[in-house]
């Protein structure tokens, strides 16, 4: 018995399905993305929000902070 030695289809098996499980959770920019939530400290986000529920950025940015990051909240906190 040689020690190290793990067979190429077991070796090929593991790989393949770590690949998978990584892949799972992984969206095309890299990695999970939470659409329920704003972040507020990304400019995109918050004129997306902004724009969406006609209120300025300020606005929103105060949103953020009283009601957190939830999408959901924010928004019914702006209405």
């Amino acid at each position: 018995m040689t020690r190290g030695f793990v067979s190429y289809d077991l070796a090929q098996n593991f790989n393949d399905n770590s690949k998978q499980k990584h892949m799972e959770n992984k969206t095309t920019r890299g990695r999970s993305q939470d659409r329920s939530k704003v972040a507020g400290g990304q400019d995109y986000e918050v004129n997306y929000e902004a724009k969406k529920t006609s209120s300025s950025k300020k606005e929103v940015k105060n949103a953020i902070k009283q009601a957190g990051n939830s999408r959901s909240k924010v928004e019914k906190k702006l209405k």
